[in-house]
């Protein structure tokens, strides 16, 4: 079994990669992260193209960074992905995964 976890910018705490937490996971193989989360924030965002996300978040080599598009964000406030600006974050980022630009995903609000 591989242990991925998911984490939020705004949880970033506790850094289970980091062998100083408490909270670190030494079987940890993967962090993701959602795109949405770097849309929602312009500034962030530009700042990340510009480092790299494995470098802003502090996330070793031997950890794989995977992206989530946030397709489910952006579906279920009634809008799309502007695709050139994904493409143009996960060329910046550099994450060592990211699905295609959107997926379409029911909504629970949908029949």
């Amino acid at each position: 079994m591989q242990i991925v976890a998911g984490i939020s910018l705004k949880g970033i705490k506790p850094r289970v990669w980091d062998k100083n937490s408490a909270y670190y996971l030494p079987q940890l193989r993967a962090v993701m992260v959602s795109y949405a989360e770097f849309h929602q924030r312009p500034v962030l965002r530009r700042k990340v193209m510009e480092q790299g996300l494995r470098e802003y978040l502090g996330i070793p080599e031997e950890v794989k960074l995977y992206l989530d598009n946030g397709a489910f964000y952006f579906i279920s406030r009634g809008g799309e992905i502007v695709t050139n600006d994904y493409e143009e974050f996960v060329q910046g980022a550099k994450p060592d995964w990211c699905p295609i630009p959107q997926d379409f995903i029911p909504t629970p609000k949908m029949s």
